[in-house]
């Protein structure tokens, strides 16, 4: 049965159940459009409503590509209210292409604004490619895309980025546990 075999597989791969209730609850799936529109709405929530920005603590945003005006702007608004980091990849315009040609001047605003912005690279793929017996030498990138703001988090596929309006790619929001927010905040400050 389907019961049997996933318990298999978390025994062999020690893959164990979180408490209940766990780290949080999936609240909906989000296209591109809602997806950017509701990143925005939090973080001009926060900037506005002084109780939500303390118990939010801090604001983490992860690119691999942004260029959205309104999404900048929501967190230099943020970031008067509450520590801002805006994790961003490192070459990204030349990963994306012309696509987000804009990003570097949304990176140099935001650090000019009070963002802390960092720009990141991957590990590097040499390794993993001979491990497969092929070569290839990357730098790797920084993929993720999320935002963390306390207890609300979005995480997925679409990235902050008006192209992303026409892709299929999804995020979903949750909402975590104190238990959740802290994992994430101490994942997200390494």
């Amino acid at each position: 049965s389907f019961i049997t075999a996933t318990t298999a597989f978390m025994k062999k791969y020690a893959v164990k159940p979180m408490r209940s209730p766990g780290f949080g609850m999936l609240m909906r799936c989000m296209d591109a459009t809602e997806c950017q529109e509701v990143a925005v709405a939090m973080l001009r929530h926060v900037a506005t409503d002084k109780a939500a920005a303390t118990s939010a603590g801090a604001v983490y945003l992860t690119a691999l590509t942004l260029d959205r005006a309104d999404l900048v702007e929501a967190l230099i608004e943020a970031a008067h209210a509450l520590p801002t980091f805006a994790l961003m990849d490192h070459d990204s315009t030349v990963v994306a292409g012309r696509g987000c040609a804009e990003q570097s001047a949304c990176a140099a605003k935001m650090a000019a604004h009070g963002v802390t912005v960092r720009l990141l690279r991957g590990k590097g793929t040499s390794v993993h490619y001979a491990a497969v017996g092929r070569t290839g030498s990357f730098p790797g990138i920084q993929h993720t895309k999320l935002l963390l703001l306390g207890a609300l988090f979005i995480h997925g596929s679409v990235n902050w980025a008006t192209s992303s309006r026409g892709n299929h790619e999804k995020s979903s929001l949750s909402v975590l546990t104190a238990e959740g927010s802290d994992q994430a905040s101490r994942d997200m400050r390494e």
